[in-house]
């Protein structure tokens, strides 16, 4: 097995087993090797002329053994349609990329006879409807992973036998509400950053239980409703920023006890409840960076958090009282605040204190 790495806004990584590549780019025939940080196996890559009326029909190369690729990236190629015979030729396909085209077709029908297939990459690949932007993704591939849709300018999207279904990209798009996906139950990772989402609510995730990362950052979300993460109570990474956010409440967060990581950055906070940090043990990481805080978070019990951001915020003053259930806090990022006091023994009684960044703040010590 060999890993092989995805960028993403939380970077994850798709095992995948040995790997070969067929990739269709620009003109001339060309066969070469390449070697991937994570994807040591040698990737061979193919490149031909344009298709002809822009149809994608049945690949035909003088590779060898061309049935055992298991790769293929066709894109910038003004594709507007695939035939369903298309891939008949290589069905061992673990990796389809199609991005940059303009497929007519809103529905990913063309992988149904790819049975091996785990990655389907559609980035930019639909040709926009002025009239009808839903998409339809009918999984029709028993073993498909990873489906990547961003920058298709997806309005409604709909999501049919995704059991298998792992990853699910949907940044970059005109939605305006989260997709309701029945049947995802296996889904991990869920982006839908950059969208046009206004609120959050419990109903948006029914079955997905074994959802890991949720990143609605750069949304308009005004309103987390409460008890709205009641349904994916194993979720560890969540994303939130650069939203319109301007209360923070425990009651949407109460059943989240296994986060780990919060981003709340650039948004319009001014109200933030302890009670987050207070009630979960496994919180390490509260980003709240670029909001309109005038205090510090209150927190009563000692908290387990390792990372704390608030910068660029309008904190004014800073004490050790302040600070007390934070024993474990091991960086404290308070920059660009209107802090102007802190005593000389805030940080005294903090062992694992490694750094904590005050620059940016009006501020002078007292004894």
């Amino acid at each position: 097995m060999n890993y092989l790495y995805f960028g993403f806004f939380v970077n994850f990584f798709i095992l995948l087993p040995e790997i070969n590549s067929i990739m269709i780019n620009e003109r001339n025939l060309l066969i070469k090797s390449l070697y991937f940080e994570f994807c040591p196996t040698a990737l061979t890559i193919f490149e031909t002329d344009e298709f002809p009326k822009n149809i994608l029909k049945p690949i035909e190369t003088n590779v060898t053994n061309i049935s055992e690729i298991k790769c293929l990236t066709i894109k910038n190629k003004q594709i507007k349609s695939i035939v369903n015979s298309a891939f008949d030729n290589i069905p061992n396909l673990t990796l389809l990329n199609l991005q940059n085209n303009e497929l007519i077709e809103r529905n990913i029908n063309f992988a149904s006879q790819l049975k091996q297939l785990k990655i389907l990459i559609l980035e930019n690949a639909y040709k926009k409807d002025e009239n009808n932007n839903e998409f339809i993704a009918n999984i029709s591939s028993p073993k498909l992973e990873v489906l990547l849709l961003g920058n298709n300018s997806i309005d409604k999207f709909q999501l049919t036998n995704g059991e298998t279904l792992k990853v699910l990209n949907l940044d970059n798009n005109n939605l305006t509400e989260i997709p309701t996906m029945k049947n995802g139950e296996n889904l991990k990772f869920l982006s839908i950053n950059y969208n046009k989402i206004e609120t959050v609510k419990m109903e948006n995730f029914p079955n997905l239980f074994n959802l890991k990362t949720l990143s609605l950052s750069f949304n308009k979300i005004k309103n987390l409703n409460f008890n709205c993460f009641n349904n994916i109570i194993n979720l560890k990474n969540l994303h939130l920023q650069g939203n319109n956010l301007k209360t923070i409440f425990y009651s949407s967060f109460r059943l989240l006890t296994q986060l780990e990581y919060l981003n709340l950055a650039n948004n319009e906070i001014t109200q933030f409840d302890g009670e987050i940090i207070e009630n979960n043990q496994y919180l390490k990481t509260i980003n709240l960076n670029n909001n309109k805080l005038e205090a510090f978070p209150k927190v009563k019990n000692v908290s387990n958090l390792e990372n704390l951001k608030l910068m660029d915020n309008n904190i004014k003053t800073l004490n050790q009282n302040d600070l007390q259930a934070f024993s474990k806090l091991k960086n404290l990022y308070l920059q660009c605040n209107n802090i102007t006091n802190v005593t000389n023994n805030t940080f005294s009684n903090f062992k694992n204190l490694r750094l904590h960044y005050l620059h940016g703040n009006n501020t002078f010590c007292q004894n």
